[in-house]
């Protein structure tokens, strides 16, 4: 059944046994966003069916000619449906967005888009608990933010599994040293190099070390 869906169906057939179906569908509307095969699965109950989600196979494109291929994916609360996630015809997904927008305008980048209320956020977890996240944690503030979870390190390794420097579960950071004690430790490393400070030509540059309570800073400087 297509009804409200601009096209036709044709079910060529079904083995039982092992599960699975081949179906033929095509759409000849030209609004995009029509769907050319639709799989819906729904509940029954004492108040009738309800719908659970599905699935669609849509023509992205704003004509029949003009093909561009999609998948969308919905689910459901109350029998409502919502799409909650699709696929376009460049193979960019779309998290809770139905406009997937390619922020560097270029075709050879793939996107991935997740929009929410409050943003979006990726969560890793390890047998169930979270380790760390990237996302918006914060009501709708727009703020980035990579993080770890609670009595988690941040790390950050190049050239493989190589740790360059940390941030550990108590605020404190160490570069070249995994067991930094508090404050911020640089371990020297090859030529002898710490910390370097660039700048233009005939500029000073200062490094300032304050006591907090009296207010009286003390200073390194490089003419």
């Amino acid at each position: 059944d297509t009804t409200g869906f601009g096209g036709t169906f044709k079910y060529l057939g079904v083995n039982g046994g092992s599960g699975y179906g081949v179906f033929n569908g095509q759409t000849t509307s030209t609004t995009a966003n029509d769907a050319a095969v639709s799989f819906f699965g729904s509940t029954t109950g004492s108040s009738g069916y309800k719908l659970l989600g599905g699935m669609q196979i849509i023509n992205g494109a704003s004509s029949a000619s003009n093909a561009e291929g999609a998948l969308t994916f919905y689910t459901a609360t109350g029998g409502s449906l919502a799409e909650g996630m699709r696929i376009d015809a460049s193979g960019n997904v779309g998290i809770g967005t139905t406009s997937i927008t390619n922020t560097y305008s270029s075709a050879n980048y793939t996107d991935i888009n997740i929009d929410g209320t409050w943003g979006g956020i990726i969560c890793f977890k390890l047998g169930g608990t979270e380790q760390g996240y990237v996302g918006q944690r914060a009501s709708g503030n727009g703020d980035m933010a990579v993080g770890s979870s609670t009595g988690k390190n941040l790390v950050f390794q190049t050239n493989g599994n190589n740790e360059r420097m940390r941030i550990d579960s108590s605020g404190n950071i160490g570069i070249g040293d995994s067991n930094p004690p508090a404050g911020i430790k640089v371990a020297i490393q090859h030529d002898g190099t710490a910390i370097r400070m660039d700048g233009s030509a005939g500029t000073t540059k200062r490094i300032f070390f304050r006591n907090c309570n009296a207010g009286n800073p003390g200073e390194v400087v490089a003419d």
